[in-house]
């Protein structure tokens, strides 16, 4: 029998055989080792701000607004300041050095939501809307705590004579907040411009996406998720900025914890990825007069719709779903590649010390998520039509319950989300014939991607 067709549980099969397995799961998979398993992780900093506005003495201030400044992702401008929540959204400019401190004045709005949603009633950082990460020449520097009301916050210092690329990403997900960002703040002596546009992907997704947790402990402690979800989530070093780093590419990445592409898996403030993917911001109802341009749509969702969201054993109606979100990216994209990825028989999800548990929930997404995938892709046209529907193989395969792959809630660590790209890569350049510049991962690197202005049209 062909692996795509094996048979697999359902989702309450595989709870109800966990119970019966291993009763002392909760002492042993809830407990969280004293701090984060990767190296990657960066303490977010609570005492890089200051509360000047605008610019004193000698020092420029470059407005959000500013060609100098270039934007990716999704935003909206609002008199001078730019906002947006998704995850990933970011700016890059290049200084001129020698520059003693460059700082970036922003703030948050925290979600109406808050007080409802227990990551962020729980957060270790109260009243944080947001992390903010920098980089200098693809160096990670630091990652910031943005809180509400506008401040300024360090983000690079003791750059060198020549050109440095300030890169800052936002790093966590929508839920925490919205963020405000209403300039730079530069020394006179140094000149500043804008880095050059690139390629572009947008990525439609879900946790498996971001990452939560991915630079966290291994443990289902649900506890130390609420209170740790933002410390321990940095979206900089998903699956996708591997991909990106390879081709030297940038990323909008469209994508929430919970979300479905048609039956959200738990409690967030909106509907699944059919209500959402054309907003502007993901904690508001305005949508996009037009979507920026990107080269290539991928969308990988469906995990969420199986596993709780009621779709289990529900096929066709699946199937109708997915086709319905392809429709709607092809309406609003109609030249754009749209790559439809689903995971092999051992790529997602995984419960600490639970080998044969953990393999048994891969299975079923891979089984379940491959049906509807490929289904939908075929009844939109298929690969003639560009939409692809391609089963990701990372190598090396992902493990089964293992450390080395995996986080906090069992979402890949930096080391899984490393594999899962090595197996995106090969799609995404068949489906586009581009060639991976190298090896790189996680993050932006030493000559950063930059893509087109990508201010909502008519909001500017």
């Amino acid at each position: 029998m062909a692996q795509d067709d094996e048979y697999t549980h359902s989702p309450c099969y595989c709870c109800c055989l966990t119970c019966f397995y291993c009763p002392c799961l909760c002492k042993e998979a809830l407990c969280v080792p004293v701090g984060p398993p990767t190296k990657e992780y960066m303490e977010p900093e609570t005492d890089k701000s200051r509360k000047q506005t605008g610019a004193t003495g000698t020092d420029v201030f470059i407005n959000a607004t500013d060609e100098k400044l270039l934007f990716t992702g999704r935003s909206r401008v609002v008199d001078t300041t730019r906002e947006f929540d998704w995850p990933c959204s970011s700016f890059r400019f290049v200084v001129t050095g020698p520059a003693k401190e460059v700082w970036v004045e922003m703030g948050c709005r925290i979600g109406a939501h808050n007080n409802e949603l227990a990551q962020c009633k729980n957060n270790a950082y109260p009243g944080a809307g947001a992390l903010m990460k920098s980089y200098v020449d693809g160096k990670p520097i630091r990652r910031v705590v943005v809180y509400e009301g506008a401040a300024q916050y360090l983000m690079a210092e003791n750059l060198e004579s020549g050109e440095h690329v300030i890169h800052v990403s936002k790093c966590s997900e929508f839920c925490f907040g919205m963020v405000l960002v209403k300039g730079v703040v530069v020394p006179e002596n140094c000149s500043v411009k804008a880095a050059s546009p690139k390629k572009v992907i947008e990525v439609i997704g879900d946790s498996n996406s971001c990452q939560p947790g991915g630079v966290g402990p291994f443990s289902y402690d649900e506890g130390a998720m609420n209170k740790y979800m933002m410390s321990y989530t940095d979206t900089d070093l998903s699956w996708s900025s591997n991909v990106c780093a390879a081709f030297d590419i940038d990323q909008h990445l469209i994508a929430c914890s919970g979300i479905g592409f048609m039956a959200n898996a738990m409690k967030i403030p909106h509907g699944p990825m059919l209500d959402v993917y054309t907003r502007v911001c993901e904690n508001e109802t305005e949508v996009l007069k037009a979507l920026p341009p990107v080269d290539l749509s991928i969308i990988f969702l469906g995990a969420n719709d199986w596993v709780a969201g009621g779709m289990a054993g529900k096929d066709q109606q699946a199937i109708e779903g997915y086709k319905k979100l392809i429709d709607l990216v092809r309406s609003l994209r109609p030249s754009t590649p749209i790559l439809c990825l689903y995971p092999n028989h051992c790529s997602l999800g995984a419960g600490p010390h639970l080998e044969s548990w953990s393999r048994m929930m891969q299975k079923g997404f891979h089984v379940n998520m491959a049906k509807w995938v490929k289904g939908a892709a075929k009844l939109a046209g298929g690969d003639s039509a560009k939409v692809y529907a391609r089963m990701v193989v990372p190598t090396p395969q992902i493990s089964g319950g293992g450390d080395e792959d995996f986080g906090l809630m069992a979402h890949h660590n930096i080391e899984g989300g490393k594999k899962f790209a090595s197996g995106v890569i090969p799609l995404v350049a068949e489906v586009t014939g581009w060639t991976p510049v190298g090896t790189k991962t996680q993050g932006p690197q030493v000559t950063p991607p930059v893509t087109q202005s990508t201010t909502v049209p008519g909001t500017a």
